[in-house]
């Protein structure tokens, strides 16, 4: 089992990068030289040193320094990238304004008259067409020596002297310190100004919400035990409930076939190209009861008669999608999965040889909560249907007694509703 989950986790990590791919874009090079070219995307949430390029889609990959460059695109992404020299106060916590010089490249967010800057996911500039000042829209949180909280939201009265439109809709004195509202700001006031202005953020990939019903059906490879050990050293001869204590009696059940019935809940994240996901799938399963004879129990000789056992099981996992064009993606998952019994506390039923039928021993499922691992394979069509495999390399669904489902594995068709 190792070393299938292994191969698994090699295949997934080395699949990874080879997902990441190249886009058309453009570069421009510190002699002021355009390049048109495909781009490597890696959804930055940061950028690195480099990029990597390739000048058309047979042309080797090729490697550019980001100090080689003034500027890159990638086109119909929100990936646009300026290098500025600027200043900036990076201390939000400390009253007092101290700024430092910086060169370095600032993701254009909306480009107009005037144009909202991102630096590093957390600091905010803006400069007016026609100015290449580069200014930061500052705002101050710290703690005085009273332990009072103090907000200063200095770059209201920046945005008040130097962007304030007399029809732009906007408040103001009301702008907090978040993204979202910095855009709707410089959207209204470009609109005011009549500009034409870009929102570069709007092509940003996004969060989504699936909600898919399931259908399928799981191969169990089962095996159980009887936990022996009666307090009282000897098995009822009849009618009474067994405590179950310590040791083992194996035995091994017929490999059968259940329903599987649910839904999936997912959220697309909206990183890496919408590559990766969190998802839950509560669905409902059964194990049909069999009779087993010939089984030895508290060192009697008898026949284990074992009711039918429904569950529900609840996963919670990661997804990774793998595309393969505009139409099809395949993914792997991983989940924990939580399982509960929703049957009768009395599973089985153990009649010694030699005795009635109606003289039996029930045997009590104390422990109904149980969890699992499974991993999930499949394919994605029109990102309406779906068809997947599914492996459990760990899975018990009772403790007392003990019913081991490891290695079990199944298929199930989805369907996304919305």
């Amino acid at each position: 089992m190792n070393k299938k989950l292994f191969l698994i986790l090699f295949i997934f990590n080395c699949s990874i990068y080879a997902q990441v791919t190249f886009e058309k874009g453009y570069f421009i090079d510190t002699k002021n030289i355009k390049t048109e070219c495909l781009i490597r995307n890696h959804d930055w949430s940061k950028l690195s040193d480099k990029i990597e390029y390739k000048l058309t889609e047979a042309s080797i990959e090729e490697e550019i320094s980001l100090l080689n460059l003034t500027e890159f695109q990638i086109y119909n992404t929100d990936h646009y990238y300026r290098k500025y020299t600027f200043n900036i106060d990076k201390d939000v916590e400390n009253k007092n304004i101290k700024t430092e010089s910086v060169t370095d490249f600032l993701k254009v967010l909306i480009e107009g008259k005037a144009s909202l800057l991102e630096f590093n996911r957390e600091f905010y500039f803006y400069n007016k067409e026609g100015n290449d000042t580069i200014k930061q829209l500052l705002f101050k949180k710290y703690v005085d020596k009273n332990r009072m909280i103090h907000e200063d939201y200095l770059f209201r009265k920046e945005l008040f002297d130097n962007l304030n439109c007399e029809k732009n809709t906007i408040n103001i004195r009301k702008i907090k310190y978040l993204k979202r509202e910095f855009i709707n700001f410089f959207k209204s006031y470009n609109t005011c100004e009549n500009s034409e202005f870009k929102i570069f953020e709007a092509n940003k990939s996004k969060a989504k919400f699936d909600f898919n019903i399931l259908l399928g059906t799981v191969l169990n490879k089962s095996k159980g035990s009887l936990f022996s050990g009666y307090s009282g050293g000897s098995i009822p001869s009849s009618g009474g409930s067994v405590p179950i204590t310590a040791n083992n009696d194996y035995f091994t059940r017929k490999n059968q076939t259940n329903i599987m019935v649910g839904f999936e809940a997912e959220v697309v994240l909206p990183y890496f190209k919408n590559a990766w996901s969190l998802f839950t799938a509560p669905n409902y399963q059964y194990l049909k009861g069999e009779k087993i004879d010939n089984i030895t129990y508290f060192s009697y000789p008898g026949n284990l008669t074992i009711k039918d056992i429904s569950y529900i099981e609840i996963p919670l996992g990661v997804k990774r999608y793998f595309f393969i064009n505009n139409h099809s993606k395949i993914h792997l998952s991983f989940a924990y999965n939580f399982i509960s019994q929703i049957s009768d506390e009395k599973i089985a039923y153990f009649t010694r040889n030699g005795q009635p039928e109606n003289t039996t021993n029930a045997i009590n499922n104390y422990e109904k909560k149980q969890s699992s691992i499974r991993i999930t394979t499949g394919y994605t069509y029109k990102d309406q249907y779906n068809v997947s495999l599914v492996y459990y390399p760990v899975k018990k669904i009772s403790n007392n007694f003990e019913s081991d489902l490891s290695g079990s594995i199944g298929i199930y068709l989805a369907y996304k509703l919305f």
